[in-house]
């Protein structure tokens, strides 16, 4: 074996096992005629900076992966692999994650073994990692089309005024109605968009159907309905991506001051964010500040923008009968209150919770006590029959 090639997997073995939550693998290739110096710079492109090739005897060559995000991770890149060199039709093993052995010695015996398994495609030494790897994979493959198609849906969880009882507003909740395992949460595949880059193009599907829907509603309604969506912080810190967002704003202009942007406190931390919400803001558009209340620099990011309400974090709202918990809702509240912005409780469950932030002068709620979110003709029928609480 070749040894800075052992030495590197060595390392990889050794730091997986040591680190939870790092995850590595190694692709084995084996070619039947080919130059291994002109295989290993072929492999550059389709590989990561930080991964490592190796030509080995017999005409193989190796790929360390590490620093993985997912078990399917290693099965992606050899499907890579697979077509960068269709033409040398190359087997090609896969075997992770590698906190199952101790030494590279097994490991490459692992990858060497699964290779006479090859019937075509990548294969796993491990069945069962395979068939997750295989199964992500397609969910991936599936993801990436529905949302160049358009194909995801919104869905609205009401919002409901304290004082009056009254629905006000609706937040808008991105949901996928995938084609043989029904409908998806946004659990089930936005790590997946985030990790391939699909978010703010799921962030524009839901924007405008929710601007659609606010023109919809609020047509022939006696009071105002608005609607709030939660929008990644990759479009207010890049310019290029605001000036997309802005493009999707304006398709709707006569929306937009019925609309409300939930904002991440990242987005205050970069000067950039803070620009982009004052550009924003010149689009008459309301801004609620996100989950606010669990991490101390909430109270820090107050002052840097003008919201309109603070959205108090539901793992607040869970705990309200711990008095550490209880007396934070009342700082906010009577922050708020000061600073002239309005108040929405996240994660209502309870009526003991309702009552208590009814009490306490919370201006506004949403949660599963209410309701969950529904599709648009259920919140429609929400606000035509007047529903209260």
């Amino acid at each position: 074996m070749d040894a800075n090639f052992r030495h590197r997997l060595q390392q990889a073995i050794t730091r997986t096992r040591r680190h939870q939550g790092v995850q590595s693998g190694l692709i084995l290739l084996a070619f039947k005629e080919a130059d291994p110096a002109q295989i290993l710079d072929d492999i550059v492109p389709v590989i990561r900076f930080e991964d490592n090739a190796f030509a080995l005897e017999d005409g193989r060559v190796a790929v360390i992966l590490e620093d993985l995000h997912h078990i399917a991770d290693p099965l992606r890149v050899a499907h890579r692999l697979k077509k960068q060199f269709a033409q040398l039709e190359p087997k090609i093993a896969v075997v992770n994650p590698l906190d199952r052995f101790e030494t590279a010695e097994v490991v490459l015996k692992e990858a060497l073994d699964a290779l006479k398994r090859f019937k075509g495609k990548p294969v796993c030494s491990d069945k069962a990692v395979g068939a997750e790897a295989e199964e992500r994979l397609k969910l991936e493959q599936d993801l990436a089309k529905a949302v160049e198609a358009g194909k995801l849906v919104t869905y609205y969880q009401p919002i409901f005024n304290l004082r009056q009882g009254t629905l006000t507003g609706f937040e808008a909740l991105v949901r996928w109605e995938h084609p043989k395992k029904g409908l998806l949460l946004p659990g089930a595949f936005l790590e997946i968009a985030d990790l391939r880059g699909h978010l703010l193009k799921i962030d524009e599907i839901v924007l405008r159907q929710a601007l659609t829907q606010i023109n919809v509603w609020n047509k022939d309604s006696d009071r105002p309905i608005y609607v709030s969506a939660n929008l990644s912080s990759d479009h207010f810190l890049k310019n290029e991506n605001l000036n997309s967002l802005m493009e999707t704003l304006n398709t709707k202009p006569r929306a937009l001051n019925l609309l409300r942007i939930d904002v991440s406190e990242q987005v205050l931390f970069d000067q950039n964010g803070i620009d982009s919400l004052n550009t924003l803001d010149m689009l008459r558009i309301g801004f609620n500040l996100d989950d606010f209340g669990v991490d101390p620099e909430s109270f820090h990011c107050l002052g840097s923008f003008p919201f309109n309400s603070l959205k108090i974090d539901r793992t607040l709202i869970e705990q309200m009968e711990d008095e550490v918990n209880a007396e934070l809702i009342v700082a906010v509240l009577r922050i708020a209150k000061r600073m002239g912005m309005k108040t929405i409780a996240e994660g209502v469950v309870t009526h003991a919770q309702l009552e208590e932030l009814r009490n306490l002068g919370c201006t506004e709620a949403q949660g599963f006590l209410f309701s969950e979110a529904v599709p648009v003709d259920e919140a429609t029928e929400m606000i035509t029959a007047e529903y209260r609480w």
